[in-house]
């Protein structure tokens, strides 16, 4: 019960983001998921989601990328 919010999300976190993030990355992304959450103005908010997903879209790159190039399962390499 000791634990506060903070230290909860960041438990939760490393279980959640895929260890090919880069510590930037994944603090930016937890940035902008806060700022999304409290934003009121429209244009801020949209400009927000598009930087989240460009984000999120170049790690999802990456893993297919890696998925590409790493040798098939039972193979050898």
């Amino acid at each position: 019960m000791g634990n506060t919010r903070s230290q909860a999300e960041t438990l939760g976190r490393s279980r959640v983001i895929p260890c090919t993030m880069r510590p930037e990355e994944r603090e930016r992304m937890y940035e902008l998921c806060a700022l999304i959450e409290k934003e009121r103005d429209h244009h801020k908010f949209l400009q927000l989601i598009n930087e989240l997903n460009d984000l999120l879209e170049r790690k999802e790159q990456t893993l297919t990328d890696n998925k590409k190039t790493a040798p098939a399962e039972g193979k050898a390499p």
